[in-house]
Order: C-alpha cells, then structure tokens, then sequence
C-alpha cells in the first residue's frame, strides 16, 4: 500500500494528511499529520504552533472525537516505559503505551464508538497487533531505553501478528552518546560528524525476538524533513502534535466496519 491519504466516498472529516497501514492488520491504524488539526479541532495548524501543543495535548482532542461519535482513549504521556489497558470516558492515565482487546472497538448501537490514540512530534508510533489485542505505543529515545516495546509485547501475552511504525524523525534524530549508551545494544545509528538514531530501525531491533514471522510495516516518512507532520526538533518547543489512530471502524469512509 502506498502511503498517500485513501480516498473515500463518504464524511472528508478525518481522512486528509492520512498515512494509514495496510487492511491486512484487520483494524484501520491512521498516521494523521497537520491537515487533521483544522479538521479535527478547528484552529489551523499555525495557530495550533502559535497556541503551544497544550491544544492537542490536552482532553479537547477527546472532546473533538466524542462530537463526531468516538470514544478516544488518550493517555498523558511522559516519555516512561508504563503500559495500561485502554481507559475510555475521558480517563487518561499517566503511560505510553496503551492495550485493548479487539473486541472493544467493535461498533456498537448504543454507545459511542472506541477508538485508541497517541499523540507524537517526531517518536516513533508503533502498533502490536495480535489475533485478540492491540497494542499502541509511544517510543521515543527515553522510551526505547527503558524497553517499552519489550513490555508491551510481554504485556499482550499472545504472538504478534502484524507490526506498524508510523512517521517519526528517523533517519535525522540527532543524540548525543549518552543516549546511545542508554539504549544499548538495541540501539540503531550513524556517527559520521553527527550521531543519528534510527528510531525504526531500533525499535524494530528490540522486537525482533517477538516478531517472527509477524507482517511488519514502517513509513518512508521523516516527520523534521515533511512538513505535513509536526516536528519538535523542526518547530521547537512550540510545535503541534501528530495523532495515531486505532479503531475497528474506518474513520475514513464514514464509519464503516474495519475487518476485524
């Protein structure tokens, strides 16, 4: 599948700046960029850098989703290594990364609609998927070195099967050898003038024991070199947040069922 927005005949609210995984993981995983910003909350995506990422960071991304009919789980995310089963209702416990049964975002008649999200400016967002969980990740340097995604996967307790990495700043995230130290033997890199960590490749080097023969996806796409994705190291400390998205109904096309 090539990484380019899906088209789509029905609502045009959540499908721009849209990279998604393939259908073969059986739930619909967006990589939404900063067209989604405008559409979502209704401040464009200079004014959301003008305005700090509190906007996006905030519950009022939750309260954007439940106007359209969804029930966002979004944690507080703090560059740690916690893993918690999804929270729904506003709830927003303190992790980075978050587990929910497939089942739960199954759609239903009488209750808004489950999804589950992350918010990101240059970490990699990955997704575990097995035949019954989901898992959703925040990775970045910090998260890496305390081995989040070793824990996720612990914590999903079944074989994977699918594996997504979306947009983050690989290829370009400039550390010290601190960081590199930290990450260890896992950690993926150049050193020419500069130490680069590669955050796919990374992440993809502590899941290895985990993946066997597990359909593994990652974007093409550098959130500091596209600027349809916010980057912290592009935009500093004012920049927005880049939102992925988990949910068993297409937010694509209006709602339809995802296969799962």
């Amino acid at each position: 599948m090539s990484e380019s927005t899906k088209p789509s005949d029905g609502a045009k609210t959540l499908r721009k700046a849209n990279v998604c995984a393939p259908d073969s993981f059986g739930v619909e995983v967006n990589f939404f960029g900063k067209e989604l910003t405008e559409i979502l909350v209704g401040i464009s995506p200079a004014a959301i850098s003008q305005a700090n990422s509190e906007v996006l960071d905030s519950a009022g991304i939750i309260t954007a989703f439940q106007a359209r009919g969804y029930n966002l789980c979004l944690p507080k995310q703090v560059h740690g290594a916690a893993v918690v089963n999804a929270l729904f209702e506003g709830l927003r416990p303190e992790a980075d990364a978050v587990i929910v049964e497939r089942s739960a975002l199954l759609k239903k008649s009488d209750s808004p609609t489950k999804i589950i999200g992350i918010i990101t400016a240059d970490c990699a967002p990955v997704v575990l998927c097995t035949k019954n969980k989901i898992a959703l990740i925040h990775a970045g340097w910090r998260g890496l070195a305390a081995r989040i995604l070793s824990l996720a996967a612990n914590a999903l307790g079944e074989k994977i099967t699918h594996c997504a990495i979306g947009p983050n700043a690989t290829g370009s995230y400039e550390v010290g050898e601190e960081v590199i130290a930290a990450i260890g033997t896992t950690a993926v890199f150049t050193h020419a003038e500069k130490t680069m960590l590669d955050l796919t490749k990374t992440a993809l080097k502590e899941l290895a024991p985990f993946l066997g023969t597990a359909e593994i996806w990652s974007s093409k796409i550098c959130t500091m070199a596209d600027t349809g994705f916010y980057s912290y190291r592009r935009e500093g400390k004012n920049a927005g947040r880049n939102l992925t998205v988990v949910s068993g109904v297409s937010l694509r096309d209006g709602g339809a069922p995802a296969a799962l």
